[in-house]
């Protein structure tokens, strides 16, 4: 995962990372990835990564990794991962 980071730009143009949101510095991504040495797809693997790439400064901040399955309960996917986003990174409440 920490070497497709240093091609940030080049996962954008793929299905791998998708933007959530963004403004002129900062974006908040979602990435999929696979354990390495493991038959799965990035995608049937349902591993998740839930990025902020602040242009500005080329940084990239990792706010969560999980299963699909890990957010199972009130609300889908998106929900919840987002709610926690909003509550334990404040400084990226107002994006999302």
């Amino acid at each position: 995962m920490l070497e497709e980071f240093k091609r940030m730009d080049s996962l954008f143009e793929t299905s791998i990372a998708n933007e959530i949101v963004g403004n002129k510095n900062i974006q908040i991504a979602k990435t999929e990835f696979r354990i390495a040495g493991t038959q799965q797809s990035r995608k049937k693997s349902g591993n998740r990564c839930i990025i902020a790439v602040k242009k500005d400064v080329k940084l990239i901040c990792v706010l969560l990794v999980y299963h699909k399955k890990d957010l199972l309960g009130k609300g889908n996917e998106t929900v919840r991962w987002k709610e926690i986003i909003k509550e334990k990174y404040r400084e990226y409440r107002e994006l999302i």
